[in-house]
């Protein structure tokens, strides 16, 4: 891994993603016996993934990849969630829904104005994502923390050991900084999901600029687990 911040426990090794199987949470060793991982243990209630749903929220994240952020989020050891890149709310409101029912924090990062800049590794407009009824969204979800403006200069003096951080903000430097910034204080076995990988080239390489290897949603969402090398 290269960077600034090098995330504590993110072992070397080649930069390769490959989609979850068996043992997408853990290792296997002798016997086929499973080492100790996020989905052995499972410390919160969980919910039927169908039961939480957008609503009258709108997200460009398909059903399907919600279902995986759920069970990512959902089986993460204790602590906080965050997100950064809420838009419409729609991922927020499925992760505040749970978390609500697992009883943490959620904590949500966002300009809510637009797209604050467009570098060279970016492929949308300043201004876009602009259409947001913030208001709306601080009315359905009362206990979410909301942090408006550019990211990190919106980050808390404190902020609590995080569980799942969900980075959605379709910029490069957005996206390191929400590495270099989160990472660290993700607890052991706390995951970092990506969803932009599949079509801005600046994810892909913000992403591999910060982490030799990663696992893979089905739905081609890169994800770390911070201690667990993959």
């Amino acid at each position: 891994m290269t960077g600034r911040d090098t995330p504590p426990s993110v072992q070397d090794g080649p930069f390769g993603y490959e989609p979850p199987g068996p043992d997408s949470f853990g290792t296997t060793s002798g016997a086929g016996k499973k080492s100790s991982s996020l989905a052995d243990r499972p410390q919160f209630p969980m919910t039927n993934t169908t039961e939480i749903a957008p609503g009258s929220f709108v997200t460009l994240v398909s059903i399907e990849a919600l279902c995986s952020m759920v069970l990512l989020a959902g089986y993460a050891p204790k602590g906080s969630f965050a997100e950064v890149g809420v838009y419409q709310g729609g991922s927020a409101a499925v992760l505040y829904e749970l978390a609500e029912r697992q009883g943490r924090n959620l904590h949500l990062f966002d300009t809510w104005e637009g797209m604050p800049f467009c570098g060279e590794n970016d492929d949308l407009p300043v201004g876009c994502f602009a259409d947001v009824d913030l208001p709306k969204l601080k009315r359905e979800m009362p206990r979410a923390k909301f942090y408006q403006g550019i990211f990190p200069e919106t980050m808390p003096k404190y902020l609590e050991p995080l569980a799942f951080v969900h980075v959605d903000c379709d910029q490069y430097q957005s996206i390191l900084d929400s590495i270099d910034y989160l990472f660290p204080l993700l607890v052991d076995g706390g995951v970092m999901l990506f969803d932009d990988w599949t079509h801005l080239p600046g994810a892909q390489k913000a992403i591999m600029q910060r982490f030799n290897q990663a696992r893979m949603t089905p739905q081609g969402k890169p994800f770390v687990i911070k201690g667990v090398s993959s």
